[in-house]
């Protein structure tokens, strides 16, 4: 926001005293005109719809207390596919889509105050049928089994191949009704969801130790290593999202590290942490006797134990340091 200080007025026109870009917490000066200006616009609306449909877009305004909130809306894409109201049942910042014939269009809205700031731009696919909607989808999904099978980890893979053959098979048949397809494309979607992307850990062992470090690389990755993609929970540890992640461990226990492809797929795996030889707790138990010549027993040598009834049993448990190894 800019706080324009007027000086005085003369002639009807106001004399700027001072402009400037105050900090939040400042207390505005007398005098003083304020104009909100748009940071950010988001949109969200359906990826799909069908022809005869209608849908709304809805569009989010940043900061909600901006002086001029008007939108101006653009809509691309297969001419004629779609029409627009910009004025409909949510007013300007909730546009009615109606689809008029299969296509894809594209929607964008651009604020009217002097920010000039653009929204992301979201894609509508128009589809004439439900039928031809799982279609599309059923071959989609078909060559990504193709192409990323071996990328998967077996959770989930067998009940998605049995929602992909189930919609091939109603789409194989010629009385199917509309509630038959579009039943299938969504549990073949969900079907999709609960697949998991395999991930690899070098080096891979059985378990960990406090201080070392492990690679994960993703084998299906389409998020071009995006730090959100990544996340970890457990045992305390450090994730370094670099090319592939790099996990450190800081503490014993289990750590969980998850993976999100673009896709929306993901993989975790789980590493079993100990902690590192010489800064844990130990425990030992050993005897230690004197003799004629006052040698002493291994475990009280060893933590420093000057000397012991004889016969006696030496029970011990304290931080072993690097003595012990372990």
């Amino acid at each position: 926001r800019v706080v324009i200080t007027v000086g005085s007025y003369r002639g009807g026109r106001a004399e700027v005293a001072s402009a400037q870009w105050p900090k939040p917490e400042q207390s505005p000066p007398q005098n003083s005109v304020y104009f909100i200006a748009v940071q950010s616009i988001s949109l969200s609306a359906p990826t799909e719809t069908y022809v005869g449909e209608e849908l709304t877009i809805t569009a989010t305004v940043r900061p909600p207390n901006a002086g001029d909130q008007r939108l101006a809306w653009t809509l691309g894409g297969a001419q004629g596919a779609a029409s627009l109201s910009e004025t409909g049942r949510g007013g300007n910042h909730a546009p009615v889509l109606t689809a008029r014939q299969a296509g894809s269009v594209t929607l964008q809205a651009q604020a009217m105050d002097e920010s000039g700031v653009r929204s992301n731009q979201v894609t509508v696919n128009i589809r004439s049928t439900v039928r031809e909607a799982l279609e599309k989808q059923a071959a989609e999904y078909d060559q990504f089994l193709q192409n990323h099978r071996e990328k998967l980890t077996p959770e989930g893979l067998a009940a998605f191949e049995k929602a992909l053959a189930e919609a091939k098979a109603l789409l194989a048949k010629d009385t199917a009704s509309d509630a038959d397809y579009q039943a299938a494309l969504e549990a073949l979607r969900a079907a999709f969801q609960q697949l998991h992307i395999q991930l690899v850990a070098n080096p891979e062992k059985d378990s960990y130790q406090t201080g070392e470090q492990v690679v994960i690389t993703p084998l299906l990755d389409g998020t071009g290593r995006k730090a959100d993609a990544w996340a970890h929970s457990g045992a305390e540890a450090t994730l370094a999202v670099n090319s592939p992640a790099t996990l450190t461990f800081k503490q014993a226990g289990q750590v969980t590290v998850t993976f999100t492809d673009t896709s929306g797929l993901t993989g975790s795996l789980t590493f079993t942490v100990h902690e590192a030889p010489g800064t844990g707790t130990g425990a030992g138990h050993g005897s230690a006797q004197t003799g004629d010549n006052g040698q002493i027993g291994f475990w009280a040598l060893l933590l420093g134990i000057s000397a012991v009834s004889s016969g006696s049993a030496v029970w011990v448990r304290r931080r072993l340091r690097n003595k012990t190894g372990g």
